[in-house]
């Protein structure tokens, strides 16, 4: 995969000191954008900190990235270790963004035993995407945001941790209230703010034209979503993070403004295993998202869902669930086949792109069935305890996934109504004539 940076960070035309600190490390394909805050001047601290500590992490443990590279080279997109190398690729970041937290909770701490007050009370935001592979992993605390720019049309990659995103995932607050809600800025998630860092990690295909922008709030907050993709979408990537900050400060310039821009110039050859495989899973990934409860789904509620939910291998043979269990949520296959056995004898298979079980995340009814192997599996499953936490955490999300299982569920009774009474006709008809 070739790759092309740009990025730039501008005070704005309010504020007299630039608390943004930006990060292109174009021989790890790793960019950053931290956006610091609170302190007499230690906003700018926090975010340097947080892009040298996150910088380091992951140069010291790129060893998981070459790993990964390499076990996508040798193997199925699906296969254990993919899976396994794909998830150390996911920590790395997330503890990356955590030793950051640490890392500017010590120096506020050194600084206040000092008898200073300058870095009492500093953090930063943080979204980072590293690229590897035709994919890019993107982590992020806070309010800083990632894009995808796909033919000039941006999709937001990333769910604010913020008091306002909080109040619209969970439906109490409308889009267009958004613009006066009083309290935009108050973060729920941050580094070097007491408690515990939860880094939001996704995983997401790339080909190429497509670009990933990373901004802070200083850019999203006066430019439009559809504004960023037109002037960052195309075109020189120089011009376009220029125009994107001479836009924002043209709107006021209220906060400090950075964007980076990453562009994909080329992937893996085609007809190569790399890109062979690459291919297969996406077209698989597109199948399970578009032929199941997921279509409802925005692109980032899907990434989000699909990055974090387990996923499970097993060998030829090896029993997936059996007959007498509880139903523990719904499966999606990734790779393989799941053979469905009752008593014996086999009734369906699932192949690669296919969903079984959605009914078990609603409700508890032990399995009539055994779901078995065939070849080596892969599979995604959703736990009916996950959901439920998604239900919580994220209930507009949930809900769209509801409505969907009930369009589902009606379309699968109207189904089996059909040809029950196309059955009854046949069976009339067949009585009808041994009468005779």
């Amino acid at each position: 995969m070739n790759l092309l940076f740009d990025g730039l960070s501008d005070t704005g035309k309010v504020r007299k000191r630039n608390e943004d600190s930006i990060r292109l490390e174009s021989d790890v394909r790793l960019v950053i954008v931290a956006d610091g805050m609170g302190g007499y001047g230690g906003g700018d601290v926090a975010s340097r900190i947080a892009c040298e500590v996150v910088t380091d992490a992951v140069r010291a443990g790129y060893q998981a990235v070459d790993a990964f590279r390499e076990a996508l080279d040798e193997g199925s997109p699906f296969g254990r270790a993919v899976q396994e190398a794909r998830l150390s690729v996911m920590k790395l970041l997330s503890d990356a963004a955590i030793e950051a937290d640490s890392c500017i909770q010590r120096a506020a701490a050194d600084d206040a035993a000092t008898g200073s007050e300058e870095l009492v009370g500093m953090g930063s935001t943080v979204v980072m995407a590293l690229f590897v592979a035709d994919r890019a992993f993107v982590a992020h605390v806070g309010d800083s945001r990632a894009y995808l720019l796909r033919q000039g049309v941006p999709v937001r990659l990333t769910s604010d941790h913020s008091l306002l995103q909080g109040l619209v995932d969970g439906g109490m607050i409308s889009q267009a209230d958004v613009a006066r809600f009083p309290m935009k800025n108050v973060l729920t998630r941050a580094l070097g703010v007491p408690g515990t860092v939860l880094p939001d990690v996704i995983e997401l295909e790339l080909a190429a034209g497509d670009r990933v922008l990373l901004c802070s709030d200083g850019l999203y907050g006066l430019v439009r979503d559809d504004m960023i993709g037109r002037l960052g979408g195309t075109g020189d990537l120089g011009r376009c993070t220029s125009k994107l900050v001479a836009y924002a400060n043209a709107a006021g310039g209220t906060d400090n403004i950075s964007v980076v821009i990453v562009e994909i110039t080329a992937t893996d050859d085609p007809g190569t295993p790399a890109a062979d495989a690459a291919n297969v899973q996406a077209q698989i990934q597109r199948n399970i998202r578009e032929k199941s409860i997921f279509r409802a789904l925005s692109t980032a509620e899907w990434l989000r869902l699909y990055s974090s939910s387990p996923r499970l291998c097993f060998e030829d043979g090896e029993t997936i669930f059996s007959a007498g269990q509880l139903g523990d949520g719904m499966y999606c296959v990734l790779q393989g086949d799941v053979d469905i056995i009752r008593d014996g004898r086999s009734v369906h298979v699932f192949g690669p792109g296919t969903t079984l079980s959605e009914m078990s995340l609603t409700e508890e009814k032990i399995r009539l069935v055994n779901g078995v192997a065939k070849g080596e599996t892969t599979v995604m499953r959703l736990s009916r305890i996950d959901f439920l936490a998604l239900c919580d955490r994220w209930p507009v999300t949930a809900n769209r996934l509801l409505r969907q299982l009930q369009a589902q569920t009606a379309a699968s009774l109207r189904d089996t109504r059909d040809e029950l009474n196309i059955m009854k006709v046949f069976m009339a008809r067949k009585l009808s004539s041994l009468g005779r």
